[in-house]
């Protein structure tokens, strides 16, 4: 996947299901990395946390999450933070939500993905590897179905 962006532009805060590799080529980045172990603390919603933009530091107006997402002041202080320059690869293990952000101008990255399962394990229609493989996501529907 070719990533190309302005300064300051981020992508919201999310997992893959792949292990991926991501490659600067142009310009800095910005990569905010999540243990799994601290999950619960992003309130994802799918693959997806609904903590985006300045709120990812505690900035922007109205400074939402203490109020919104209390947990997510510890997942934000176990989150690992690099910053990536032009030949730089960063492996984001599947699972490890992340956060980028382009720093100053324009940047130029490059994304690759690595399936673990078989093609068919994973939704046809998922281009970059945000979903759930489809096992995975048989089995929480029934776990939710157990637990009501």
């Amino acid at each position: 996947v070719l990533r190309c962006s302005s300064g300051g532009c981020r992508l919201w805060t999310h997992y893959d299901a792949m292990d991926n590799a991501l490659i600067q080529l142009h310009g800095e980045k910005r990569v905010l990395l999540f243990p799994p172990s601290v999950a619960a603390g992003l309130y994802l919603d799918g693959s997806s946390s609904p903590i985006v933009g300045p709120e990812v530091d505690g900035e922007g107006i109205p400074y939402a999450w203490p109020k919104q997402f209390p947990a997510y002041k510890a997942a934000r202080q176990a989150a690992i933070e690099v910053i990536l320059q032009p030949g730089d690869v960063l492996f984001i293990p599947a699972l490890w939500a992340h956060h980028t952000e382009a720093l100053h101008g324009p940047s130029i990255a490059v994304n690759v993905f690595w399936r673990e399962l078989r093609k068919d394990q994973y939704p046809s229609k998922d281009l970059y590897g945000n979903a759930d493989p489809i096992c995975a996501t048989e089995a929480l529907v029934l776990c939710q179905a157990a637990a009501q």
